[in-house]
């Protein structure tokens, strides 16, 4: 009678590492893992829904590892967020001072905001989508990320009217509704799951902004 061997289970890569890493390295690794999972989760779940368990399934680590980083779930959370904000003004930032003409420059920053939400839209989905559920901390990070936006547009309406370019500079209130309108629309077609789309929505948001801001 002859015996079947049974296949060996795939071990699971859970706890396990590369030793042939410095301690720092994997450390570092480990967190930016950690941190990206709960980008991921953030952006699928919300903040009201997401939980350790989700975090560690997404990174592949064990839960011993996640707590050598992070007291709690609202530690990786809010530096999660953090991350999404600080990246979403960089990308914006960069192509709002290539033109120089101010027509291209309102073009350029609307552009980059709706490619934000077209390439990265879990990062987008972060960065817009703060209402019921998250908490105060959160609440306050997103308003002072809206602020940065704000400051963004009147520094560089401030710019164009010490050039000549413009008449007048943007004031706070034009300047908040136009990263609000941006905004909305953005995280409509986020949670229509329509972010490949989002770029149809460029002419009206151009309109909208040369309006308010010329």
């Amino acid at each position: 009678m002859t015996t079947r061997k049974r296949a060996a289970r795939p071990r699971s890569q859970r706890g396990r590492y590369d030793r042939t890493k410095t301690p720092e390295e994997r450390h570092a690794e480990q967190r930016t893992k950690l941190l990206d999972a709960a980008r991921d989760v953030l952006a699928e779940t919300g903040w009201a829904a997401a939980t350790v368990d989700a975090i560690l399934k997404k990174a592949e680590l064990s839960r011993a590892t996640f707590y050598a980083h992070f007291r709690e779930l609202d530690d990786v959370l809010l530096e999660a967020y953090q991350r999404a904000t600080v990246s979403a003004q960089r990308i914006v930032q960069e192509n709002l001072t290539q033109p120089t003409d101010p027509l291209e420059r309102a073009r350029a920053g609307v552009t980059a905001f709706l490619r934000l939400v077209e390439e990265y839209p879990a990062l987008a989905r972060i960065m817009f989508d703060v209402g019921r559920g998250s908490p105060p901390k959160v609440v306050a990070l997103h308003e002072a990320a809206v602020d940065r936006f704000v400051a963004l547009i009147i520094a560089r309406g401030r710019a164009n009217f010490e050039a000549g370019l413009v008449q007048q500079v943007p004031d706070e209130i034009t300047a908040y509704a136009v990263v609000c309108a941006i905004q909305g629309v953005a995280l409509r077609y986020l949670t229509r799951g329509e972010a490949h789309r989002v770029m149809e929505a460029g002419p009206a948001l151009l309109r909208l902004t040369i309006r308010a801001l010329s």
